[in-house]
């Protein structure tokens, strides 16, 4: 089992090996031998989010703050 992490405003992926590792200590992302393995969970991420009718563009994210995106929400400041 594989826990996917994207943060693309960051432009960050993380990658956890769930059975070895169940307390996700050891980030598996920066290792070239499950590049992939990431690749095939970003484009299953992407046909989930098709599904899902999300059109956010995790590889070309917008500012965080986007006048033209009427989802954008007034931040109370807590998160």
């Amino acid at each position: 089992d594989w826990k996917y992490i994207v943060y693309p405003h960051a432009k960050r992926e993380i990658l956890y090996n769930l059975q070895k590792d169940p307390k996700e200590l050891q980030d598996l992302s920066n290792n070239p031998e499950y590049a992939s393995l990431m690749a095939s969970l970003k484009k299953d991420l992407k046909v989930l989010q098709k599904e899902m009718a999300d059109d956010f563009d995790i590889d070309n994210p917008p500012p965080f703050w986007d006048p033209t995106i009427k989802k954008n929400k007034k931040r109370s400041g807590r998160y």
